[in-house]
């Protein structure tokens, strides 16, 4: 919302700011997916040179400027099938992690080198990534525990021991491997090799993309987090949508059994106090209920994928919400108009 009235430079840093977050949200994503609580990993084509790209511009604003950074991506570099955000966490990670080597060693010309091309292995078509620092190294035992949960050679508190473990799970969902060549003196290489998809990636999302439409319709939403209740909220009102609150399920039902005829769509939230999203979700009757838009950080129940009309995963930004909301009413006045 920030970004839609800042000026060009305030613009960028926001833009910065905002991909950490959504970066770091994609960890919390896959550690919850590691304990079978996420909503799982997309697969679609991916340019890693393009997420590379993004993740060095994010690292020139964020590292000390007396790192220099080295990027030598190949054009002709093809693409990977995985997830996108799953992706530039492994990239994001690995430069972080050389980054704090090329710190911790004091060296007067701390230097990072990326490099993105083919690789030949037998035939196999596969994307090389390559990130080197030119920091102290480290030694054989080290190198073999260097992926492991929890192990770090950081003092306590500068470290979990988690990111190169996250590396490491995500690049073999992907079906690849990562590998790690270091010597004492002679700084570290991490190398990740994924298998080539014959896609092309998709492009990004336009940014002079169509406003989203507006609409007048009534929106229930039902969510706990003050905060994410007031955002929702305003960016529906500003489009001109009706909107009532409710903090949990049990509020919800109240408001519905006071407005049922009114609201014509309810945005729901699954994990709340008192009663949570499913619970609600049970108690409605589906022949006689305006359609939900579950949107969550949790797997999907299974019993009750044929419940709602649509899931969003958090966080969102405010036009996957507001074109998800109309999408769906408008699929429900297509509806009508036919059961008509």
């Amino acid at each position: 919302l920030a970004i839609e009235e800042a000026t060009a430079d305030v613009r960028d840093r926001i833009t910065d700011a905002l991909r950490i977050v959504n970066t770091q949200a994609e960890l919390v994503r896959q550690l919850m997916a590691y304990t079978r609580r996420g909503t799982g990993a997309a697969q679609e084509p991916v340019d890693i040179g393009a997420i590379v790209e993004s993740v060095v511009g994010m690292c020139r604003n964020t590292f000390d400027r007396r790192i220099e950074l080295l990027c030598d991506i190949d054009g002709g570099c093809p693409s990977v099938l995985g997830d996108a955000a799953q992706l530039e966490q492994v990239v994001l990670n690995l430069c972080l992690n050389a980054r704090d080597a090329v710190t911790e060693d004091e060296s007067s010309e701390p230097r990072i080198s990326i490099r993105v091309g083919l690789q030949i292995d037998s035939g196999a078509r596969n994307v090389r990534l390559s990130i080197a620092d030119n920091g102290a190294g480290m030694d054989r035992a080290i190198c073999e525990r260097v992926f492991d949960p929890f192990f770090t050679t950081k003092e306590v508190g500068s470290g979990t021991g988690l990111g190169l473990s996250i590396v490491h799970g995500i690049v073999r969902q992907h079906q690849g491997s990562v590998t790690c060549d270091s010597r004492v003196g002679a700084g570290s290489t991490f190398h990740v090799v994924l298998p080539a998809s014959d896609s092309d990636a998709s492009e990004s999302p336009s940014a002079d993309e169509p406003a989203p439409e507006k609409g007048d319709e009534t929106i229930l939403l039902v969510e706990d987090e003050e905060a994410v209740r007031s955002t929702v909220a305003f960016v529906l009102r500003r489009l001109g949508y009706r909107v009532l609150v409710a903090a949990d399920g049990e509020e919800g039902l109240a408001v519905l059994e006071r407005s049922r005829e009114s609201v014509d769509l309810i945005l729901l939230d699954v994990s709340m106090p008192r009663m949570t999203g499913p619970e609600m979700l049970q108690r409605l009757d589906p022949g006689d209920c305006a359609p939900v838009i579950l949107f969550t950080g949790y797997a999907m129940p299974h019993e009750l994928q044929d419940r709602v009309a649509a899931v969003l995963e958090k966080p969102l930004g405010p036009r996957v919400l507001l074109r998800c909301v109309r999408s769906v009413l408008d699929g429900a006045d297509r509806t009508a108009e036919d059961g008509r």
